[in-house]
């Protein structure tokens, strides 16, 4: 009974390590990824620390270079209406 005891820990030990590793790969690759592009994180993420990933950073996901990004066109924005005009108590005109 003690040999399927060290069994069982040496074999979860082996799935934790494998597991901690391939976790560690995909983590170390964004600092990689950075220096390769010789870019910061919020270059393609939304914030430090966070998965989410800006236009940029989708681009970079789909096609593995920053090479040929070209920014989503913002709409041009529409001149704000000019307040209406208020009439001023003496306007000139005799009532």
């Amino acid at each position: 009974m003690h040999r399927t005891t060290v069994r069982n820990a040496l074999l979860s030990f082996a799935f934790g390590l494998a597991g901690a590793m391939a976790l560690s790969q995909s983590v170390s690759g964004t600092p990689e990824i950075a220096q390769k592009e010789r870019q910061g994180c919020l270059v393609c993420h939304t914030a430090l620390g966070k998965a989410d990933l800006s236009d940029r950073g989708r681009y970079y996901k789909a096609e593995r270079t920053l090479e040929g990004y070209r920014p989503p066109e913002s709409p041009t924005p529409s001149p704000e209406p000019a307040p209406p005009a208020t009439p001023r108590p003496d306007d000139g005109v005799r009532r």
